[in-house]
């Protein structure tokens, strides 16, 4: 009895986790920033970003509405770049961008992949 048990609770948590995996969001599109929902010290540029995601990797290329890329402060030079690419293993990747250096990691947590930045200045 408790050897079926524990097969039986065993066989329901894999089958949670694999639904859980399959729930993952695909973020390929073309995305537009709404400035009017944007909070924070410092409003973005307009920018629109196409994505393209095929887990564990998402690509971008961002299209600002002003020519060529704007003077933004370091604190968002991390996900303002005209282009880049995030691996969603948990992983930690180093980048030159103009501003110096960013080191990256993302991960999924539930349906949301997270990406956080540390960026070092020359």
């Amino acid at each position: 009895m408790t050897t079926r048990r524990q097969f039986t609770y065993g066989l329901f948590g894999a089958t949670l986790a694999a639904r859980a995996e399959q729930e993952k969001p695909d973020f390929s599109g073309t995305w537009t920033l709404d400035a009017d929902r944007t909070e924070g010290p410092f409003t973005p540029p307009a920018m629109t970003q196409v994505i393209d995601h095929k887990d564990p990797v998402l690509k971008w290329t961002t299209k600002f509405k002003e020519e060529g890329t704007p003077k933004l402060p370091v604190f968002l030079t991390g996900f303002a770049v005209p282009s880049g690419e995030v691996k969603s293993d948990a992983h930690y990747e180093t980048s030159k961008i103009q501003a110096g250096e960013r080191e990256t990691r993302t991960m999924w947590n539930g349906q949301r992949m997270v990406t956080t930045w540390t960026i070092r200045t020359l």
